[in-house]
């Protein structure tokens, strides 16, 4: 790659397939061979974040037009936006066990999750904790989700130590949140 924008951003593994999918900052989304090779174009979705493999769907956040989006990547090949209207989707994460994907729109400061075609939207009770999301993963076996953020820690100085990041752990429905790691002077 020869620009910043076409770095790998956010990747999933799909075992099944054997691929490795990717957002680029320019570039949308892609896969390749869990080797590398073979790579292609999976969405030219210019604004997209965070990615999750379910059930042979893949999904990612548009942050730019605040929508969900899923594409199967069996036969069909179809992709549709599944949730719309957010007002700015970042990091995408599935919980298998209970067929549900997750998200942080952090132009809300708000973390969700829904069924896998974008129905039963729920808002996790955890909003207090999220400024804003560099990661998230699910815990199937012991039912927890995990966030990477950062939070504000006073006045803007234009330093690093302006805030901290954090490492946030809750229950799959947003309760019991706790730090579990907190490092000052993050950004």
């Amino acid at each position: 790659k020869t620009e910043v924008q076409e770095a790998p951003r956010d990747v999933a593994v799909d075992f099944t397939r054997r691929k490795v999918y990717w957002t680029a900052l320019c570039c949308g989304l892609r896969r390749a061979n869990l080797n590398g090779s073979n790579e292609e174009v999976v969405a030219s979705a210019e604004f997209a974040s965070g990615v999750a493999i379910l059930n042979g769907s893949v999904f990612w956040a548009d942050w730019m037009h605040g929508q969900i989006f899923r594409r199967d990547m069996g036969n069909s090949g179809t992709e549709e936006p599944i949730v719309t209207g957010l007002a700015s989707p970042v990091d995408v994460a599935v919980d298998p066990q209970n067929q549900q994907i997750y998200w942080s729109d952090v132009g809300i400061a708000r973390t969700q999750r829904a069924s896998p075609d974008g129905s039963d939207i729920q808002v996790l009770n955890m909003s207090w904790a999220i400024m804003n999301t560099y990661g998230m993963a699910v815990d199937v076996q012991g039912r927890k989700l995990y966030m990477a953020d950062f939070e504000k820690t006073g006045e803007l100085t234009g330093s690093s130590s302006d805030y901290e990041g954090r490492i946030i752990r809750t229950n799959l429905d947003g309760s019991q949140a706790e730090v579990l790691i907190n490092e000052p002077g993050m950004s």
